[in-house]
């Protein structure tokens, strides 16, 4: 295995913040623009634009690296055959095989005025696996001003009030998209994973892979071993999209 690398090596941060600026706010105020505007149709929304196909998309520095997504349905049947999920949505980075390998998890909260409702349960339900709760963040997508923020969910669950089931948090002083997208790759925000560890947030997912869209088929980029965690009910996402980004080899050096 090729050694894990802090920050990637041939990535224009330049035109993939671009990208995923463009994609994510271009999601963000077409959920604003329409029904329902609750956190399933936003995320609807945020999967549709991160997983479409981008032929011709170049993200390289020295050298093309061309992106691919794909996205996958997660389910397991919990307690009286209901779901229960720890987040949303997870968001693999895949980077050259196992040179770079990384994964967040994202609650998506509607947001008035910059201020969203925070639940301990939903919390607690990112906590169910320590690896997942520990690359876990809030998403605040505002309403009125179409704006994003977002919040590590092991700060938000610190400071939580004791025995108190919810409580009003002010997004507004929360990380911006740019400001946490750049801090993520860089390493400076969540830590990489090891595709050699069993515990790797990415085996857990693969263990409550269900299916994918019509006519696509989920084909890993990395090697993983099995899962050496005993799964509880809670399925760590709603859904899961992995970003495959590959140097072209016949022009690097």
């Amino acid at each position: 295995m090729e050694q894990l690398m802090p920050t990637p090596w041939n990535l224009n941060f330049d035109q993939l913040m671009y990208v995923v600026l463009r994609d994510i706010l271009e999601a963000v105020h077409g959920w604003v623009s329409g029904l329902p505007t609750d956190e399933v149709a936003l995320l609807n929304r945020v999967t549709e634009k991160l997983a479409r196909r981008r032929r011709g998309c170049d993200v390289g520095l020295l050298h093309p690296m061309k992106v691919s997504a794909q996205i996958a349905n997660l389910h397991r049947k919990g307690p009286n055959r209901t779901d229960m999920y720890g987040s949303d949505l997870a968001v693999t980075i895949n980077i050259d095989g196992n040179t770079y390998l990384k994964t967040a998890f994202f609650q998506f909260k509607r947001a008035e005025g910059y201020h969203v409702t925070i639940e301990k349960h939903q919390l607690n339900a990112a906590f169910s696996v320590n690896a997942v709760g520990l690359r876990s963040f809030v998403v605040a997508a505002d309403n009125h001003r179409s704006g994003i923020r977002i919040r590590d969910a092991h700060s938000l669950n610190q400071s939580f009030p004791q025995g108190q089931a919810t409580q009003e948090v002010d997004t507004s002083d929360w990380q911006s998209l740019t400001e946490w997208f750049l801090g993520w790759l860089a390493c400076t925000i969540g830590p990489l994973s090891d595709p050699s560890d069993p515990g790797a947030p990415e085996t857990y997912l693969q263990s409550f892979y269900q299916e994918t869209p019509e006519g696509q088929e989920w084909e890993a980029g990395w090697t993983l071993p099995e899962t050496a965690t005993e799964l509880p009910d809670i399925v760590p996402a709603r859904s899961w999209v992995a970003l495959f980004f590959k140097t072209d080899k016949e022009s690097r050096r």
